[in-house]
């Protein structure tokens, strides 16, 4: 929806012209987020500077722009994301109050005025909060349960500066050294998980926390977990007939909006069923690549009344945008081209568009990836590794090879056996360029952020499977998906909605998955008849990125070298 900044100096420590030079900085690069209106507002003490980039969704009166403050200027919020909910709590707290906009922005301050932070359970939607008590000096930061829109801190110098973009919070610190367990993080899954960025002083606000500063004293705590929440409801299950009921609810609610919006259509399992929920006028966009016709959707995408093709050259085109790409990363990635790729060719077209609605999400919900075949592979390598230390099958896997760190870290078989499953480059290829006392010190130090989860989830279910699904939701979808999800389709201007992963929905999905079996078959056959979509063999919404031919070099090393030696430049590293 939007990018929100803030500086808080609550000790004026910072003269007023750099706060707000920084702010200006800050806010001018993340204009992409929100092309329609930008601002900045400082307190009449100095101590508070706020900045906000809109996308006008829900409401484009200039009424409804932040920063949003109430009459005697005591409170002001930032708000980027949606409330799905807002019109029934507008109705359940506030049935008599005059309001002034038909915005979720307005409803959501005057909850978060009345009754703090602990509303933030009552919401449904996606967001990152400011909200400010601007007299007393207090305030705290927010962010949606599974994370799907960014906020990122630096403390330094007793001075709290907050972004929904890392950019240019880098530019500003005192030491800007790239974090080595975040850039091994990268080699070997692709990604950077947890709180964690490329630089050690700026943090990621985690999915489902709070951070509070109240008298000077500053808390970050967590308000939801969906490893907890199943827990507390480990007793209650849910029927099929429940979860399609929702869906058909969860759909609705994401479609509206007062901007244009649309979906991300391919002949899978996942955005057809959306498409079978929307109305019949529903534009839909699609990619084709027409020199690989391995991965070409046309064929098994009926024609529908507004559906807009894009026919990409994947070497022409490729080069014309993959810098673009590189340069919009916030963080390094090797996914998220495929959204990159369609949201700017939306732009491009001049197609008036905010909003595109998406099928992420219920991969990791319903094990779209086949782990269980997977699952027994890997726990084979391991085994057989372990019992033989058979040379040829270290050789054959050696992509995979656990027997390099996984055996000496570990030994609990399922996380080993997911680490073997998500592993992109093994360890052997950081160790020859890297000092290894430092090396192995960082992957210890990822390893056992990740590794406090699998603890959690096994108390609830011991089942393989579940616990693989859970793993993935928990690190790769919230670290990887979505993170690259909201980063490359807000550089071009539009909000991605993911109907799956309405958090009700998540829920009822795993409380059902703890007694009963269910796939994405089974649950898209409530709303598809076609069955070549139904049994259609998975390729995801991908595109063909470049791989190493060479079978001694693991298949994405260069790609990961050319993605991270690009941002490097960027932040000037």
């Amino acid at each position: 929806m939007c990018g929100i900044a803030g500086i808080i100096d609550i000790e004026n420590i910072e003269n007023f012209s750099f706060k707000n030079q920084i702010l200006i900085k800050i806010i001018n690069h993340q204009k992409n987020r929100g092309p329609d209106s930008s601002s900045i507002w400082s307190s009449e003490d100095e101590k508070f500077f706020i900045g906000f980039n809109w996308l006008a969704i829900q409401d484009n009166q200039d009424i409804a722009n932040q920063p949003f403050f109430s009459e005697n200027k005591q409170h002001a919020l930032l708000f980027n994301g949606e409330i799905f909910n807002f019109k029934e709590l507008k109705e359940k707290y506030y049935r008599n109050h005059i309001f002034k906009t038909s915005s979720d922005t307005e409803v959501l301050f005057l909850l978060l005025r009345d009754y703090g932070e602990t509303i933030i359970s009552e919401l449904e939607g996606f967001f990152s909060i400011g909200f400010f008590d601007l007299k007393n000096n207090n305030f705290f930061l927010a962010r949606d349960r599974f994370g799907i829109k960014p906020l990122y801190y630096l403390i330094q110098n007793r001075v709290l500066y907050f972004s929904s973009t890392f950019k240019e919070l880098n530019q500003i610190c005192f030491n800007n050294k790239f974090d080595l367990t975040s850039e091994v993080s990268f080699y070997l899954f692709g990604s950077i998980y947890g709180s964690k960025t490329t630089n050690k002083k700026i943090k990621q606000l985690e999915p489902g926390n709070i951070f509070r500063n109240n008298n000077r004293e500053i808390k970050i705590y967590s308000y939801y977990s969906l490893v907890n929440k199943l827990y507390e409801d480990q007793y209650n299950s849910t029927s099929i007939e429940e979860i399609v009921d929702h869906l058909r609810y969860v759909v609705k609610k994401y479609s509206v909006s007062q901007a244009d919006w649309s979906l991300m259509l391919s002949s899978g399992i996942d955005s057809n069923i959306l498409k079978n929920l929307l109305n019949s006028e529903t534009t839909t966009f699609t990619l084709l690549f027409n020199d690989r016709k391995i991965y070409s959707e046309k064929s098994l995408i009926k024609k529908t009344k507004n559906n807009i093709f894009f026919e990409v050259n994947c070497e022409n085109e490729k080069k014309n945008i993959f810098n673009k790409y590189l340069n919009s990363m916030e963080q390094p990635t090797i996914d998220g081209f495929n959204t990159y790729l369609i949201t700017y060719l939306i732009k491009r077209h001049n197609i008036n568009n905010k909003v595109c609605l998406s099928g992420l999400g219920l991969d990791e919900l319903l094990g779209g990836y086949k782990y269980k075949k997977k699952i027994l592979i890997s726990k084979f390598i391991f085994n057989f590794n372990k019992i033989f230390n058979n040379n040829f099958l270290n050789k054959y896997i050696k992509n995979m090879d656990p027997k390099k760190y996984l055996n000496n870290f570990d030994k609990d078989a399922n996380f080993q056996n997911y680490l073997l499953f998500r592993l992109i480059t093994p360890f052997e290829y950081l160790s020859k360029d890297y000092n290894f006392n430092e090396l192995h010190q960082a992957y210890e130090e990822l390893f056992t952020i990740m590794h406090d989860k699998i603890n959690e989830i096994k108390v609830i279910n011991n089942n393989n499977e579940f616990i693989f699904d859970l793993l993935n939701f928990e690190f790769y979808l919230k670290d990887q998906l979505l993170k690259d999800g909201d980063n490359m389709s807000m550089d071009n201007s539009i909000e991605l909605r993911f109907p799956f992963l309405e958090h009700n929905f998540v829920e009822k999905i795993f409380k059902f998955r703890k007694f009963n079996k269910i796939d994405k078959k089974n649950l898209a056959a409530h709303f598809i008849k076609d069955k070549l979509i139904l049994n259609k063999k998975k390729t995801g919404f991908s595109f063909p990125i470049p791989i190493s031919i060479n079978k001694n070099i693991p298949k994405y090393f260069n790609y990961q070298i050319e993605i991270l030696s690009n941002f490097k430049k960027n932040i000037g590293i």
